[in-house]
This record gives structure tokens, sequence and C-alpha cells, in this order.
């Protein structure tokens, strides 16, 4: 493997927001990370405003390896700790790892071998999702019929469409690319390092920032191995979800739609990405709220401009289920289309006809 240029400075930047993290998932990602058959690497963790016991108990952690660069800042939320670690970083390439996840041992050493004999800058594995009974679902990576996947060219320029829209261009031969998370991708900070996360998106941070890298490069490799744990901690703050964070969301959604726009993304790519986002918040609220309270939601975000993003959505580009080309016809109508989408994806019918009726009575 090639040596990089600077001899003082670490292969890898391993990039983590901390605040108040669970002791109990914070130490099974620091084994992890600590694990990791490649060596060459240095930790920035950076702790956002934690109470004391979590930020003294991060201090000692540095203090127990000369890897780990422990940051103290105020409470800026996931995007600042990242940034501030992107400024801080070293390394010729660089990853992210949350703090109550882990990853899988061959993760640093497999994706840095793949960008030093490709050349590309970014390189792309899979994450499989733990639940708190401890089990792992792994057959979607077992389904997957190649070992990797070179994305170059107009295989590439399709892949960014597929990545925006959520699902898969018809006639492109091209799988849906996952962009959704920035775990587990590593990046080459030389041409990529002064991409920042976006403050104006709270809770889609993740989506925008890949899109934004994914427009400086012309070529990336997806790697068909398991480099992740997500663990499905409900306690954690980066994963609970409540109404203030899902109209967040939509606000999220707002700045997202216009920024891709803005740079060149086709529009009903990105509007097909919004819709599959906004079906995301009412399936969530819809298992939260009671019939009435969703129903004064639902009437609320009414009045935004989403039916005027949903009618740029020409599903014919894509390959989408009837029932899917159903639910959008059904929005794009515009009348009760919020309960059109409840109507869908809610499991309990006989709930979701009930919340059709409180909207009748409105």
């Amino acid at each position: 493997m090639e040596k990089h240029e600077d001899s003082r400075s670490p292969m890898l930047s391993v990039i983590t927001p901390f605040y108040n993290t669970d002791l109990r998932f914070f130490t099974a990602c620091v084994s992890s990370v600590l694990n990791q058959e490649y060596k060459d690497f240095e930790w920035i963790i950076v702790d956002d405003g934690s109470e004391k016991k979590y930020a003294d108990y991060l201090d000692d952690l540095g203090m127990r390896d000369g890897r780990i660069r422990i940051i103290h800042q105020d409470n800026g939320g996931c995007s600042a700790a990242r940034n501030t670690a992107l400024d801080e970083a070293r390394g010729r390439y660089y990853t992210f790892v949350d703090s109550d996840d882990t990853v899988e041992p061959i993760f640093f050493s497999h994706a840095i071998d793949e960008l030093e004999n490709t050349g590309v800058d970014i390189v792309y594995g899979y994450l499989v999702r733990e639940q708190l009974d401890g089990t792992i679902d792994r057959s979607k990576i077992d389904k997957i019929p190649w070992k990797k996947r070179h994305f170059a060219g107009d295989d590439f320029k399709m892949a960014v469409r597929s990545a925006i829209a959520g699902e898969i261009i018809k006639g492109s031969g091209i799988e849906k690319l996952d962009a959704y998370t920035v775990a587990p991708r590593v990046y080459r900070r030389s041409v990529l390092g002064d991409v920042r996360f976006a403050h104006e998106c709270k809770y889609s941070e993740d989506s925008l920032y890949n899109f934004m890298t994914l427009q400086k490069v012309s070529s990336l490799t997806v790697v068909n191995e398991c480099w992740y744990i997500y663990m499905n901690n409900s306690s954690s703050i980066v994963k609970d979800v409540d109404e203030q964070k899902q109209r967040q969301n939509l606000v999220d959604m707002s700045y997202y739609y216009n920024y891709l726009i803005e740079h060149g993304a086709y529009k009903s790519d990105v509007a097909l990405k919004v819709f599959h986002m906004f079906v995301t918040i009412i399936r969530v609220l819809s298992r939260q709220m009671s019939v009435m309270r969703l129903r004064d939601f639902l009437l609320d975000i009414s009045k935004e401009d989403f039916y005027f993003w949903f009618s740029h959505i020409d599903a014919k580009q894509y390959e989408v289920s009837s029932q899917f080309s159903y639910l959008l016809r059904s929005c794009q109508s515009g009348q009760f289309w919020c309960v059109a989408i409840l109507l869908k994806v809610h499991p309990y019918i006989k709930r979701a006809k009930n919340i059709v009726k409180a909207l009748k009575q409105k």
C-alpha cells in the first residue's frame, strides 16, 4: 500500500460526534474502532456539550490511546460537531462513525485498500441494523450478486440519479445507490475535505452531505461487504422521533429540494426523494399521535407546497410498483392526499379510516 505524503499524519481520520451517549453503546463503539485490523488512524471525538460525567469519561479515554483526540465544544448539533472534526482532520481519508454504532474489524483496511488501489475518491460499503434484542439481518447484503462495483461515466450519473430519487431509473440497468447516510463511507480529503454539513438541515444532514460530495467526483466504488452495524437505540437523540423533529424534517425538505435543483439535479428525481421523505414522516407520526392530533397536523402541513413538488414527479421514469404509482397519483390529485398516504402505509387500516372521518368532520 502506498504511503501517505506526510509521515506524521495518519492515513485515516475517524470522526465521531458525541452527546451524552449511553455508555453501554459507546463502549461497544470504542471497542470496535480500537480493534480494527488497520491501525494507522486518528479518532477525533467531538464532545458537543455533554454533561460533565461524559466529558470526563472522554478525557480519560483520550489519555489511554494516543490516536484519540477529544474536542469539547458548546452544544451545536451533530452537523456542527462533524464540521469541527473536519476542520481538525489530518488524514488522507476520512470517515464517520456515530457514537452508538459499531464497525466491523475489516472496515478501515478494506476501504483504504480500495481507495489506494483504484484511485476513486469515495468508497461505499454496507451497513446492517442490530435490533435491541441483538439480532442482525444480513440478508440484503447476501442477495447482492456481485462483490464490488465501480461506477463511472454514464453509470455513475445514473447511480447518482437513483440515489437522489430513491428508486431505480427505468432502463438504466443500475441498482439504487443508498445515499441516506454517511456510514459506512470513506472519502478522500484532498478532494472532499472542504465539504461541510449544512447547519440548515437538522435531521437530513447525511443525505445532503452525500449529494454535495457526489457533485465533486466522477466515480465511486461500492463494496458488497458489511462494514457498519447500526444500533437500533431507541434512547438516542439521533434516532428519537417526535412531532417537533418531524416538522423540522419538513423544513429540511424545502432546503434540500431547493439546493439540489439549484445544483442541476432533475426535478423529478428530487421531488420523488421529497415524496419518500414525506411518506416516512407520516408513517412515523401515525404510530405515535392520536387521531385528532394527527388530523390537525395533516391539515396544517397541507398548506405547504408539497403539491407543487409532487407535481414534478414522472413515475414512468422509475421502476416502481403499481401500488406505489397509485399512491403517488392519489397524492398528486391534491384531495386528502395526506390521508391517501396514510391509508397505504399505516398497518392498521381501521385506524386510518377513523382519521379520514375526523378530517371530513373538520
